[in-house]
């Protein structure tokens, strides 16, 4: 299918390796030219630094940017390794900066698309709380409003993408049906990057392991980047506002039943509130 990207203007964040770098060579085989924001040197598409961390840093790439761009794909992030500040100044508050300095460059019918986690498809249990920090438009508010939940690095890398799902839902009608802008997010399950020995240590290997099993492997970098690529594209063009799991079935597994985790609460939560039945399945 061609997805007529070609000559399209296209920022990747994170696209040095690992999701970012595979969306990089996918859309550069598109025919897009993509500019890559990161720390480090990418191997393909042209280069300009950043550090998320730092909104002095993420003012500085954007005024680097062309004019206008067709396309955003926030890929960059850390795992719940890193300290609780970091993953939300980096996961968070650094995209947010980014996609709101570059939604007011894209073109007609151009895109932005949050690279989130299956660690945030549980953000429905705490939409409100969520949709209260969104609210906080100051950075140092943002992180003093954080810092009270204390949260451990990977309960904030879990908290961080909920976010990036609900961030993505905020904004996905300010400059949509006129100009036709949409903002898209997806989320990953466990996949064969740098990251992904972090991540075993971090969300528990035996839960990890347990999805991996289930759903047959462990997802490869080109497999994201591929659904990103069309997301991107006109190809797509009535796909706003939602969240896109691409993990071989895993969180549709949890959600419909059939896969069951004690790391997973919903079903510990739903058999709590389910009603008890007696041996013909009438509800006592």
């Amino acid at each position: 299918m061609e997805l007529e990207l070609d000559g399209k203007t296209m920022v990747v964040t994170g696209g040095a390796s690992g999701i970012g770098a595979a969306v990089v060579d996918a859309l550069a085989r598109e025919g897009a030219d993509v500019i890559v924001l990161d720390r480090n040197r990418p191997d393909n598409g042209k280069y300009g630094a950043v550090d998320l961390a730092d909104p002095a840093s993420v003012r500085a790439a954007v005024s680097q940017l062309p004019e206008t761009v067709s396309g955003l794909v926030n890929a960059a992030g850390v795992s719940g390794v890193a300290s609780p500040e970091i993953v939300f100044k980096i996961n968070y508050l650094g995209l947010r900066q980014l996609s709101k300095a570059v939604l007011t460059r894209l073109e007609s019918n151009g895109v932005i698309v949050n690279v989130a986690s299956g660690a945030g498809s549980l953000w429905r249990l705490r939409y409100r709380e969520l949709l209260e920090m969104i609210g906080i438009e100051d950075d140092g508010d943002s992180l003093r409003w954080f810092a009270k939940l204390g949260l451990t690095g990977p309960e904030a890398y879990d908290f961080t993408k909920e976010a990036v799902i609900v961030l993505g839902k905020t904004m996905a009608l300010d400059r949509f049906p006129g100009d036709g802008i949409r903002v898209v997010s997806v989320s990953p399950g466990a996949v064969e990057t740098p990251l992904l020995p972090s991540f075993h240590d971090t969300m528990g290997s035996d839960f990890l392991s347990y999805i991996t099993g289930k759903v047959g492997r462990d997802g490869r970098p080109e497999e994201i980047a591929n659904v990103i690529a069309f997301v991107l594209s006109g190809r797509a063009s009535w796909i706003n506002g939602t969240d896109i799991a691409v993990d071989g079935g895993g969180e549709g597994g949890f959600h419909g039943g059939v896969l069951q985790h004690p790391l997973y609460p919903v079903f510990a939560q739903a058999q709590a509130q389910a009603p008890e039945h007696n041996v013909e399945g009438v509800a006592e």
